[in-house]
């Protein structure tokens, strides 16, 4: 019910979403050598540019995740703010490199060197534009959506009950009017963000476009070692294979499931 942390994305923009802070620690919100440093649109250049970008990241995601983990267990006006911040540093931080990078699209590289290039420039699950402020409006929209969402509740048999508990509730019940009636109350919960959403789909639509990409759904369809169109033509092929064999097992367990 919750939304998770978006732990599938690939390991490097793990280490981007945690950004950095703009809190006690001046070292953290320095901007990183690798992004005000004019590397040489040469190998050594760009092999130099990716350790410069893999120290920094490295010192500074710790402080990061850390002020996301009090986000998420302590959610306050106070703790919302803090992840904003750094979450819209974090974002600022992965343009600044994925512009970085994209210096080296026609630069010979070893393949690892490349990799990480394009990781870089792929590693960005919502990507903000550069122009000033988007990252911050989107790092709020963000965090606004997931704690409106992780703090809701809706009436069930007289009672409010969270998210969590409906969850609970769906997971042991084999009542499916008792099932349909939490699913319907806990679907109550996301329309007011409804518009927060929109915005958000607006904003890093339009900083993938930044990158080079048609829209963001482009941009996740490029993380695969291949070209979008490229990965959307395999993806249905594979769905071909396993349509039938899905038709089948659909038919087969909801005539068990009438059987009960």
């Amino acid at each position: 019910m919750k939304r998770t942390l978006m732990t599938a994305v690939a390991v490097c923009s793990l280490a981007f979403a945690a950004g950095f802070t703009t809190s006690n620690s001046q070292a953290a919100v320095q901007a990183p050598a690798a992004a005000t440093t004019e590397y040489p649109a040469t190998a050594e250049g760009a092999a130099a540019f990716i350790a410069a970008t893999e120290a920094k990241l490295a010192e500074v995601s710790e402080y990061a995740a850390r002020v996301q983990w009090v986000r998420a267990t302590y959610i306050t006006y106070d703790t919302m703010w803090l992840e904003a911040e750094v979450n819209a540093e974090a974002t600022e931080l992965q343009v600044q490199l994925a512009g970085e990078a994209a210096r080296f699209n026609d630069v010979e590289v070893p393949a690892d060197v490349r990799r990480k290039l394009n990781l870089l420039k792929l590693g960005i699950v919502l990507p903000a534009p550069s122009r000033a402020g988007a990252a911050d409006e989107l790092a709020q929209i963000n965090t606004r959506m997931d704690s409106t969402y992780s703090t809701g509740k809706f009436d069930y048999q007289g009672r409010q009950i969270t998210l969590t508990d409906a969850e609970q509730l769906i997971a042991e019940s084999r009542d499916p009017n008792e099932t349909k009636a939490l699913y319907e109350g806990w679907r109550t919960v996301s329309p007011p963000i409804r518009n927060d959403y929109a915005r958000m789909v607006e904003i890093a639509n339009e900083g993938a476009r930044d990158l080079g990409f048609a829209d963001t759904g482009a941009l996740w369809r490029a993380g695969y070692d291949m070209s979008p169109d490229a990965f959307a033509a395999e993806t249905d092929r594979l769905w071909t294979q396993v349509k039938p064999f899905y038709e089948n097992l659909h038919c087969y367990v909801r005539a068990r499931l009438n059987a009960k």
